[in-house]
């Protein structure tokens, strides 16, 4: 999926995502660390000066969510809605 981002950004955003937004995956742990439910399923955030390139968007992914958590698994198409929404509003 995230190989297919520089298509999506070309296709749906013109090639303006490139070199200014990150996307990530990570698992239930790492979104709990973080202060999230671990009912979701992405979350975009700009970075600040020393996290990351500052002024630059990061889209974390839930792998656990997304592809592995047992029957709330969203399918294919869940995973591309969700991919999208975070990508919009990043």
């Amino acid at each position: 999926m995230i190989k297919m981002i520089p298509d999506i950004d070309l296709i749906f955003f013109g090639g303006c995502l490139l070199g200014n937004v990150i996307v990530k995956w990570a698992d239930n742990e790492s979104f709990a660390m973080q202060g999230h439910s671990p009912g979701v399923l992405g979350i975009t955030w700009l970075s600040r000066a020393g996290d990351g390139r500052a002024g630059q968007t990061q889209v974390h992914l839930n792998a656990s969510g997304l592809l592995l958590d047992g029957g709330r698994v969203p399918g294919f198409r869940g995973s591309w809605l969700v991919l999208l929404h975070e990508l919009v509003v990043s």
